[in-house]
């Protein structure tokens, strides 16, 4: 799981994605901004309880963020859960990472990276480059020739060009979809995912935001809807 927003909504989420809290063994947060990490509360607490009713032996979960993500997860558990849930604190797995650390997840290579904010977050890249998680803010220019030629790019765009004003998209520390494509496309990403989009439009947000991202990127584009699947072609486990 990467990243995990939205509260109590969390559930729900997964529930309609059928993706199982026993099935999520690892979470990477990248920063400690509310919509990327209220939700990782939930998610510990219904892993702790599912052990405890019986439904799973162990809660077998590793949590991946920098200093700051830890700190702030392990805070929010001592104030937020139950005496019962404490208890079991010491199964959850936390793993504090650094600029350039690598841990092998579910049989894939992932770096971690310093996106270089002033907002203290991490993105990561999986297999040297296969696949690049650029966190929640624009790819600086510094970390560019790091992933030239990466195979599947992920980056935020959170408006089009046209809405930027309205939206107050610099303001807020986002791109827009044609800032987000001139990136791509500079540092030669073959596949570009677009997420953290605004919900303004959702009815033509993927057709839109499509349109113009190509206008500025040769490769794929995809755009995804909520709880829509992307395959991603290739093997992330060999990096081909």
């Amino acid at each position: 799981m990467v990243d995990a927003g939205g509260g109590n909504g969390i559930l729900r989420q997964l529930k309609k994605a059928k993706i199982g809290l026993p099935d999520i063994k690892n979470i990477f947060i990248s920063h400690t901004h509310i919509d990327h990490i209220l939700g990782i509360i939930w998610v510990i607490r219904f892993k702790i309880d599912y052990m405890l009713l019986g439904k799973i032996e162990n809660i077998d979960v590793n949590v991946y963020g920098n200093d700051k993500v830890i700190d702030t997860v392990k805070q929010m558990c001592d104030l937020l859960l139950s005496g019962r849930h404490l208890k079991q604190f010491d199964k959850i797995h936390f793993h504090t990472i650094k600029e350039n650390d690598v841990e092998t997840i579910s049989g894939m290579q992932v770096r971690f990276f310093d996106t270089l904010e002033k907002q203290s977050q991490y993105g990561f890249d999986i297999n040297d480059n296969f696949l690049v998680f650029s966190g929640d803010k624009p790819l600086a220019k510094e970390n560019y020739d790091r992933f030239k030629n990466c195979e599947w790019f992920m980056h935020q765009a959170s408006s089009l060009d046209r809405e930027k004003e309205e939206l107050e998209t610099y303001k807020k520390g986002h791109v827009t979809v044609k800032d987000t494509a001139v990136i791509a496309q500079t540092i030669g990403a073959k596949n570009l995912i677009i997420y953290h989009t605004s919900d303004n439009s959702l009815a033509t947000r993927k057709k839109d935001y499509t349109a113009e991202a190509k206008q500025f990127f040769n490769g794929n584009v995809f755009v995804p809807n909520d709880l829509e699947t992307i395959e991603i072609k290739g093997d992330l486990h060999e990096g081909k």
